[in-house]
């Protein structure tokens, strides 16, 4: 009895052991942005975009900026519109929504979390306060500020920076410190589901004045951040990509922004490949 004991008491040493050593390989192994969420003790939010806010800036033809946004004046340009159409805007906009595509992405981001014991708290954007990101949590984005006007507040971070053209009535990306044989502008060709091609990124920024990092997973389109979202939930393709970058899995980690290019056909996006990478001017701090 003594020796079964032993033995038992033995195999479970080397059960925490190997459960240790695997959790450190795991960590070891883990690109960015995963690496810095999933080690984290805060909490990590994912927050979906606001289909019905892209629609009704489309349909008004203004822009809702984050600070309208966050006060719930979610009409653009209310003179644009008869009485009639107003109040049924506003019906329509009391229903809080996420798009297909970001459930998509939600699904993934949290089988991959789960693999890594982590939780994720998944909330609709609408449903966001300013108060809520004056903490040191983690965050993360879908969408552009055209569908998810919060993503708006990181955007002084990045050199690929989202802008909407009125002319084309979609949005552009404009490199903002372009290097050697980079374009300074890039425009999509597909418009509206479209065949053409598109752009989307992936940034890891920092929470202005607070200790938490955000994740932006953002595309000119629906198709664009489909396209984001599977490239940074593919860790050998994410590895390979920051690697390409010039970021390893042992680096100290760095504030970074993909470019991607992909072509659309049917709504669907395919091809995608990175078209130029960003090392962000300020490291990472491990909160």
């Amino acid at each position: 009895m003594g020796i079964l004991l032993a033995t038992i008491f033995n195999l479970g040493i080397w059960g925490v052991f190997w459960k240790h050593a695997d959790h450190a390989n795991h960590a070891l192994s883990t690109p960015l942005p995963w690496s810095v969420f999933f080690s984290s003790p805060r909490p990590l939010h994912l927050i979906t975009s606001d289909p019905d806010i892209a629609e009704i800036q489309q349909y008004a033809g203004g822009q809702i900026s984050t600070s309208n946004y966050a006060n719930h004046n979610l009409i653009p340009i209310p003179d644009n519109m008869t009485p009639e159409i107003q109040s049924f805007w506003e019906v329509l906009m009391k229903e809080d929504k996420a798009s297909f595509v970001d459930a998509k992405i939600a699904a993934k981001i949290a089988a991959l979390a789960q693999t890594y014991t982590k939780h994720i708290e998944v909330h609709a954007a609408r449903n966001l306060q300013m108060s809520d990101l004056q903490t040191d949590d983690n965050y993360i984005f879908l969408g552009s500020p055209r569908s998810n006007p919060w993503s708006a507040l990181f955007g002084d971070q990045l050199d690929f920076q989202f802008s909407f053209d009125p002319n084309s009535g979609q949005e552009i990306l404009r490199n903002i410190h372009p290097k050697p044989h980079e374009a300074p502008l890039y425009v999509p060709t597909a418009l509206g589901g479209a065949t053409g091609q598109s752009y989307a990124i992936v940034a890891l920024v920092r929470n202005p004045d607070q200790a938490g990092q955000v994740l932006l997973i953002a595309g000119a389109n629906a198709e664009g951040t489909e396209a984001a979202g599977k490239l940074v939930t593919d860790m050998p393709r994410l590895i390979a990509a920051l690697r390409d970058c010039g970021i390893s899995t042992t680096d100290t980690p760095r504030h970074f922004e993909l470019l991607l290019k992909l072509n659309t056909m049917a709504g669907s996006p395919d091809n995608i490949y990175v078209e130029a990478c960003h090392i962000l001017s300020d490291s990472v701090t491990r909160p």
